[in-house]
């Protein structure tokens, strides 16, 4: 009967607290806001530039922008237009549908908005391993450093759709890639891990491939492509008995041209098809003397080719089929120029002079304008646009683009 009157007690408390227990159970809070969105700019983000914002906030239906230049909108998804370059910082407040005052979050983020692309020379300097450039503004050159790329390059080349340069660094047998504010720098090809392990030379950019000149560990010369990303490393020009230096493009004829190092071999302009087909030689002699080039540029719209001839230092002027030749410029030292880059709108040749050793530092740029009436070529005066008077530079490879 005690048992009996003992499991009736705890029935009772054990209810008794169940009830409580229901009593003091509270609903769960509502769902927390998460702010937070996205965007995407028209004109490469360049001012001009629309940007377009896409709410991906989480349990909201109040929207605060503050878009950085005095304008705000209350739109879910909306657009701003900013007409100067500049970093604008971004506010977006949102709350909680269901009014909880601490509910209340932001989410902010910087948007760069670009100036008009500047058009800017660039070139490797042996003196302090580093790459360089120069905006060709009218005012006097100003030479400035990219930040965080090393090398010991005598050529380098630019990939423009992408807004990359790529660096031919010969001590080391690699092919390196940076943006062209100097960052994401990376190698993307190491000559000792493919079939041809050597040394690279001239390098330039046609369309989604990288092409660049090679001299393999058996001395054999060749050019080799691969992607952009340094990827599908192939032999595309079996050359075999000459050194190719420097390396470009002509897209009107599509062809290759190199030039060829007279000081182991015959020397001469050089051009090839793609494929490796159709090798021949297109200036071999300027002047009662084999042509020694190093460095060489295209003038695809003109027709021309621009190169250094080593016997006479002297740049030369060429049609494409190889007559015609015209004395242009000159260099002061006893060296092999190895930058020439063609500043095609505003018709201007430059030039690298190295310096007689580059720990000294003294070498230039030189330039000269140039233009063509009645099939003529016009060429100005040529200056001493950088010098080694001024700054410590022994400029070797040059490339023109646009800084972005």
């Amino acid at each position: 009967m005690k048992n009996i009157k003992r499991l009736l007690l705890y029935l009772l408390i054990g209810s008794t607290v169940f009830a409580a227990c229901e009593d003091d159970k509270v609903d769960a809070p509502a769902a927390s806001t998460v702010a937070d969105f996205s965007y995407t700019t028209t004109n490469n983000a360049i001012a001009p530039s629309t940007v377009t914002f896409t709410n991906k906030s989480v349990n909201t239906n109040y929207y605060e922008w503050d878009f950085g230049n005095g304008e705000t909108s209350n739109a879910e998804n909306p657009s701003v237009t900013y007409e100067s370059a500049g970093t604008y910082t971004v506010k977006l407040t949102v709350e909680a549908e269901n009014d909880v005052y601490y509910n209340r979050l932001v989410q902010q983020k910087d948007i760069k908005i670009k100036g008009e692309p500047l058009k800017t020379l660039y070139f490797t300097d042996k003196f302090d391993a580093k790459i360089k450039y120069v905006v060709l503004d009218t005012a006097a050159p100003v030479v400035q450093e990219m930040p965080d790329v090393s090398t010991n390059s005598n050529f380098i080349a630019i990939d423009t759709t992408n807004a990359n340069i790529y660096i031919s660094d010969k001590d080391a047998g690699l092919i390196k890639r940076a943006s062209l504010d100097g960052s994401s720098a990376e190698t993307v090809l190491t000559l000792s891990s493919t079939s041809e392990p050597g040394t690279p030379w001239g390098i330039t950019v046609v369309e989604d491939k990288v092409y660049f000149a090679l001299v393999n560990s058996n001395d054999e010369a060749k050019i080799a492509r691969m992607d952009l990303d340094g990827s599908n490393f192939e032999i595309a020009v079996e050359i075999t008995d000459y050194l190719p230096l420097d390396l470009t493009y002509n897209p009107t004829d599509q062809k290759l041209y190199f030039s060829n190092d007279g000081y182991y071999d015959d020397g001469g302009i050089w051009r090839v098809n793609t494929d490796g087909s159709g090798l021949e030689v297109v200036v071999q002699n300027h002047n009662g003397s084999p042509v020694d080039a190093a460095g060489i540029a295209i003038d695809h719209i003109n027709g021309r080719i621009f190169y250094t001839h080593y016997a006479d230092q002297v740049v030369v002027m060429n049609n494409l089929d190889g007559t015609n030749p015209q004395n242009i410029g000159t260099y002061t030292e006893q060296n092999l120029v190895y930058g020439v880059a063609l500043d095609l709108e505003n018709g201007y040749l430059y030039w690298t002079d190295r310096p007689a050793s580059d720990g000294d530092g003294n070498g230039n740029i030189i330039r000269a304008s140039y233009s063509f009436e009645g099939g003529q070529a016009n060429v100005g005066t040529q200056e001493m646009w950088v010098t080694g008077d001024e700054i410590d530079i022994a400029p070797y490879g040059l490339a023109i683009d646009t800084y972005r």
